[in-house]
């Protein structure tokens, strides 16, 4: 199992051996030749949904260069579609895309 994140450079994020990784997807006009799977230096939190009406949420934050930054935030409810960064792709969560320099405090 594993996300798909549909950015400007698409990549799947998946578990191995217990250590999140990011698999660059194989796109000719995205990904340079010969890509390989690298660890993902972040910080992972999910709550353990026992109700419909309890929301949990997935954040993963990575620095990417010298100054530049990705964060993708996951939900298991509806509310983060109607926002202008956010879309539905399935499986009970909405995606999210977070700005930069935005904390996100409670969902």
């Amino acid at each position: 199992s594993g996300l798909f994140a549909a950015t400007s450079r698409p990549m799947w994020f998946v578990s191995e051996r217990g250590s999140l990784k990011a698999l660059h997807h194989r796109c000719r006009h995205v990904a340079p030749a010969g890509g390989s799977s690298r660890p993902v230096r972040a910080f992972c939190f999910a709550n353990n949904v026992t109700s419909p009406s309890v929301s949990a949420y997935v954040t993963l934050h990575e620095r990417i260069g010298r100054v530049g930054s990705q964060r993708l935030t996951l939900f298991n409810d509806l509310p983060g579609v109607s926002s202008l960064h956010g879309m539905l792709p399935g499986g009970g969560f909405t995606i999210q895309k977070i700005p930069f320099g935005v904390t996100v405090r409670a969902i």
